[in-house]
Protein backbone atom coordinates (compact mmCIF):
# COMPACT_ATOMS: atom_id res chain seq x y z
CA UNK A 1 0.00 0.00 0.00
CA UNK A 2 1.49 3.27 -0.88
CA UNK A 3 0.63 6.39 0.47
CA UNK A 4 1.19 10.14 -1.57
CA UNK A 5 2.41 11.50 2.02
CA UNK A 6 3.36 14.49 2.94
CA UNK A 7 5.69 14.30 5.68
CA UNK A 8 6.46 17.03 8.48
CA UNK A 9 9.09 18.96 6.98
CA UNK A 10 7.24 19.84 3.97
CA UNK A 11 3.78 20.51 5.99
CA UNK A 12 6.02 23.10 7.32
CA UNK A 13 7.53 24.14 4.81
CA UNK A 14 4.44 25.33 3.01
CA UNK A 15 2.75 26.90 6.15
CA UNK A 16 5.89 28.89 6.45
CA UNK A 17 5.96 29.97 2.96
CA UNK A 18 2.57 30.92 3.39
CA UNK A 19 2.68 33.15 6.54
CA UNK A 20 6.29 34.65 5.26
CA UNK A 21 4.00 35.37 1.97
CA UNK A 22 1.21 36.81 3.85
CA UNK A 23 3.17 38.60 6.52
CA UNK A 24 4.88 40.53 3.19
CA UNK A 25 2.02 41.75 1.69
CA UNK A 26 0.52 42.67 5.37
CA UNK A 27 3.92 44.72 5.47
CA UNK A 28 3.62 46.11 1.69
CA UNK A 29 -0.07 47.39 2.58
CA UNK A 30 1.23 48.86 5.87
CA UNK A 31 4.11 50.14 4.04
CA UNK A 32 1.73 51.99 1.64
CA UNK A 33 -0.65 53.53 4.10
CA UNK A 34 2.05 55.26 5.93
CA UNK A 35 3.42 56.37 2.80
CA UNK A 36 0.02 57.91 1.98
CA UNK A 37 -0.14 58.95 5.52
CA UNK A 38 2.98 61.09 4.99
CA UNK A 39 1.96 62.50 1.69
CA UNK A 40 -1.58 63.58 3.60
CA UNK A 41 0.74 65.03 6.55
CA UNK A 42 3.26 66.56 4.29
CA UNK A 43 0.19 68.17 1.82
CA UNK A 44 -1.66 69.48 4.77
CA UNK A 45 1.61 71.15 6.35
CA UNK A 46 1.94 72.71 2.68
CA UNK A 47 -1.09 73.99 2.69
CA UNK A 48 -1.09 75.35 6.37
CA UNK A 49 2.09 77.00 5.02
CA UNK A 50 0.91 78.60 1.86
CA UNK A 51 -2.65 79.78 4.02
CA UNK A 52 -0.12 81.42 6.76
CA UNK A 53 1.90 83.36 3.71
CA UNK A 54 -1.30 84.50 2.21
CA UNK A 55 -2.88 85.48 5.47
CA UNK A 56 0.57 87.68 6.43
CA UNK A 57 0.34 89.19 2.48
CA UNK A 58 -3.25 90.11 3.24
CA UNK A 59 -2.42 91.76 6.32
CA UNK A 60 0.59 93.44 4.96
CA UNK A 61 -1.55 94.73 2.06
CA UNK A 62 -4.28 95.76 4.26
CA UNK A 63 -1.36 98.06 6.57
CA UNK A 64 -0.23 99.41 3.12
CA UNK A 65 -3.65 100.42 2.27
CA UNK A 66 -4.52 102.07 5.27
CA UNK A 67 -0.90 103.83 5.43
CA UNK A 68 -1.58 105.34 2.20
CA UNK A 69 -5.10 106.39 3.27
CA UNK A 70 -3.18 108.04 6.19
CA UNK A 71 -1.09 109.42 3.91
CA UNK A 72 -3.91 111.18 1.40
CA UNK A 73 -6.11 112.55 4.88
CA UNK A 74 -2.81 114.49 5.65
CA UNK A 75 -1.64 115.56 2.29
CA UNK A 76 -5.90 116.63 2.00
CA UNK A 77 -5.30 118.46 5.20
CA UNK A 78 -2.45 120.38 4.44
CA UNK A 79 -3.76 120.84 1.28
CA UNK A 80 -6.57 122.67 3.22
CA UNK A 81 -4.50 124.50 5.47
CA UNK A 82 -2.94 126.15 2.51
CA UNK A 83 -6.05 126.87 1.59
CA UNK A 84 -7.11 128.63 4.24
CA UNK A 85 -3.86 130.35 4.83
CA UNK A 86 -4.06 131.82 1.19
CA UNK A 87 -7.39 132.88 2.04
CA UNK A 88 -6.66 134.42 5.10
CA UNK A 89 -3.74 136.03 3.49
CA UNK A 90 -6.13 137.56 0.78
CA UNK A 91 -8.64 138.61 3.27
CA UNK A 92 -5.84 140.97 4.98
CA UNK A 93 -4.70 142.25 1.77
CA UNK A 94 -8.24 143.25 0.86
CA UNK A 95 -8.99 144.80 3.93
CA UNK A 96 -5.75 146.68 4.12
CA UNK A 97 -6.47 147.98 0.59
Amino acid sequence: MSFNTISNDDFFDSNNECYEAELAKRCAKTEALLQEQEEKEWLEHQAQKEAKIAEQKRLEEEAQRKQEEKEAQQREEECQRDLAHCLEVDCVAAMEQ
